[in-house]
């Protein structure tokens, strides 16, 4: 057998010739690792200064669970007879972090001349030629988050790419209408915990919940272009916030006015026809161009919803209601 038959041939892929230049090389391997050997490494004088936070720790327990299994392709760099991690230090410290004896990495050995040929080698590991967005890394949660694939399953209206453009559909992106979604839960609406953060806290119940007021949203606004503003990020926060205590009736304790009168409390076909009341106020969509969840636009456009609601329930109910002033809220618009 000659040393070519175990060879795996692919099209548009052939040997380096003998002429590439050292530096140029590299060979990659699986192979058993151990803090011992680990520790013979040296960090070169460009590496990062190492810093243990939440995610790495969160690694040394996959690592643990996955029998030593580091991720991703760990880089080392042969310079004057010593070997130095150029990438994946972290990597290398929540492997040591999980206590195990013995793991597995991908390894990629590099050799140089100099080490500034090194130095370059780090800034291009870690310098993507396109960062990642939010909606990318939730693409990837996607095949292992069922309630992501859920939502989309349900509100065809949600993407990752193409938002609002051409002809597409699609009007919302997934991760600042989850991120809205737990930042509306709170007493004065954020923009949400982390896009990773919220899919984790993705439950049944809280995906079941998103698809139902965005379908009523949708139902209101739908693709239309003119309606675009409307899926921002400040009046979708405002309207989910609305929607938790007037139909879901969240903050019992605290559903009454200023004046101790109750609020409100809405159907979804209420809640709908108020919405289309927004999108039919066209002095209020030009009002959102360029606005945001900061805290003086998010008091004037509270206001603004608060009005246009109390202006079509009155007409739907046939008498005057209450909605909730909250203290960040302001006066009606």
């Amino acid at each position: 057998m000659s040393k070519h038959d175990n060879v795996l041939h692919m099209p548009g892929v052939k040997e380096l010739p003998a002429s590439t230049p050292k530096a140029m090389k590299s060979v990659m391997d699986t192979l058993l690792i151990t803090p011992a050997g680990i520790e013979r490494w040296k960090i070169p004088p460009f590496q990062r200064e190492k810093r243990i936070t939440t995610k790495v720790k969160e690694l040394s327990e996959t690592i643990k669970t996955d029998g030593g299994v580091v991720p991703g392709t760990i880089t080392l760099g042969k310079f004057q007879g010593a070997t130095f991690l150029v990438d994946g230090q972290h990597r290398m410290e929540a492997f040591k972090m999980s206590g195990l004896p013995e793991g597995y990495a991908d390894v990629r050995i590099m050799h140089f001349d100099t080490m500034g040929g090194m130095a370059n080698e780090f800034v291009t590991l870690n310098s993507p030629l396109v960062r990642m967005r939010n909606d990318d890394i939730l693409r990837g949660l996607e095949a292992t988050n069922e309630h992501l694939a859920t939502i989309r399953r349900r509100c065809p209206f949600i993407g990752y790419d193409h938002v609002r453009t051409g002809s597409s559909k699609v009007v919302l992106s997934m991760a600042p209408t989850i991120r809205c979604w737990f930042g509306s839960a709170l007493p004065t609406p954020t923009t949400g915990p982390s896009s990773a953060d919220a899919a984790n806290m993705l439950t049944e119940t809280e995906t079941r919940r998103i698809c139902h007021v965005l379908s009523v949203c949708h139902q209101a606004w739908g693709s239309d272009p003119n309606n675009y503003r409307l899926w921002s990020g400040l009046n979708l926060a405002l309207v989910f916030w609305l929607w938790r205590r007037v139909v879901l009736c969240e903050d019992a304790e605290h559903k009454r006015s200023k004046g101790g009168v109750p609020w409100t409390t809405l159907t979804p076909d209420h809640f709908m026809k108020c919405l289309m009341s927004l999108s039919a106020d066209a002095h209020y969509v030009a009002w959102l161009v360029g606005r945001s969840l900061r805290e003086r636009d998010r008091s004037a456009c509270y206001g603004h919803i608060k009005k246009r609601f109390q202006v079509r329930l009155s007409s739907e109910l046939g008498k005057r209601s209450t909605l909730p002033q909250p203290p960040w809220g302001g006066e009606v618009a």
